[in-house]
């Protein structure tokens, strides 16, 4: 079957991949400076994606909690990302502050306001559960239950 012969293949040369693709970085950076011809770069681009995937393969193809939760996470954060990536950076580019700071500022709260929409609203709220790409919850997030009485009847509402 090629997809396992692919995947084995990776799995076994993900340390030579890993090597190359070093080395023609360092290559391009001494000897190009970063200007490399572009079939260099795409050799290394190769090497570094075959290696990535040759490690991710070895250490992360089992199931896990934080892994399913990332798995589930992945498709809605992807949908969001650029919207928080465009409002934090509106807010933070106008500061007078280093270029690496706000290089650094960008990425992380970025990364944590993702995080938190999908946490707090897009993982939570049913209805808009099926717009990220995830099934229903059967337990979707309850708000308090009101308790009304009227007279000698009590009416109980629940918010689903």
């Amino acid at each position: 079957h090629l997809g396992e012969s692919f995947w084995k293949g990776l799995y076994l040369r993900k340390w030579g991949y890993l090597a190359l693709a070093s080395i023609l970085y360092l290559l391009r950076i001494l000897k190009y400076d970063l200007e490399a011809p572009l079939v260099l770069m795409a050799l290394e681009s190769i090497a570094w994606i075959f290696s990535i995937l040759g490690l991710f393969h070895q250490f992360m193809n089992q199931s896990g909690k934080v892994l399913n939760y990332l798995s589930q996470a992945a498709y809605p954060i992807y949908i969001i990302h650029m919207l928080v990536l465009y409002g934090v950076s509106y807010f933070l580019f106008p500061l007078d502050i280093p270029v690496l700071i706000k290089l650094a500022l960008v990425i992380f709260t970025t990364f944590i306001g993702c995080f938190l929409i999908y946490e707090l609203l897009i993982k939570r709220l049913s209805y808009i559960r099926p717009l990220f790409g995830l099934k229903g919850s059967k337990h979707p997030y309850k708000l308090p239950v009101r308790i009304i009485q009227k007279g000698t009847t009590t009416l109980t509402f629940e918010t689903e």
